[in-house]
């Protein structure tokens, strides 16, 4: 069950394009508004080219300034990533979403919302719209081979 004071709905569908930074990399990703955080989490993932095996959460300061942080479904404390859209949260432009993957190592991405667009019929997945720096090695440095 949805939290009555968590939802606030998107009335219209619309496409958010985020600038991603993590570190001195960044990714600018146009992404669906109806994708749940789940598919938004997997998409910022795939846009730096990590391992999506991990756990995760996203944290989101609301208009009112709350903060509110939605969970991986395998941590088992609600609110769930598989239960919001990113339509759901109170985004505009110049709002952060927070996105820390992998709760461990605690990777922190920042979201940073530059546009916000009508939506688009043709756009069936998140895109990567410019892409700048390497991202880190998710793992560190490679380790040298044992020849």
């Amino acid at each position: 069950m949805v939290h009555p004071l968590l939802l606030l709905y998107c009335t219209q569908l619309r496409t958010a394009i985020f600038k991603a930074n993590l570190q001195d990399a960044w990714r600018r990703i146009a992404i669906p508004s109806y994708f749940n955080l789940d598919e938004v989490a997997a998409a910022i993932v795939q846009a730096f080219d990590f391992d999506p095996e991990h756990l995760y959460r996203f944290i989101n300061k609301d208009r009112l300034g709350r903060t509110l942080e939605f969970n991986h479904p395998v941590v088992e404390i609600p609110p769930d990533t598989c239960d919001f859209r990113l339509g759901d949260l109170s985004l505009e432009v110049g709002s952060h979403l927070q996105f820390i993957f992998d709760l461990l190592q605690e990777w922190e991405f920042d979201l940073y919302v530059e546009k916000i667009e009508p939506a688009n019929d043709k756009m069936k997945k998140p895109k990567i719209l410019e892409s700048y720096g390497e991202p880190p090695a998710q793992y560190g440095e490679e380790e040298e081979s044992w020849e």
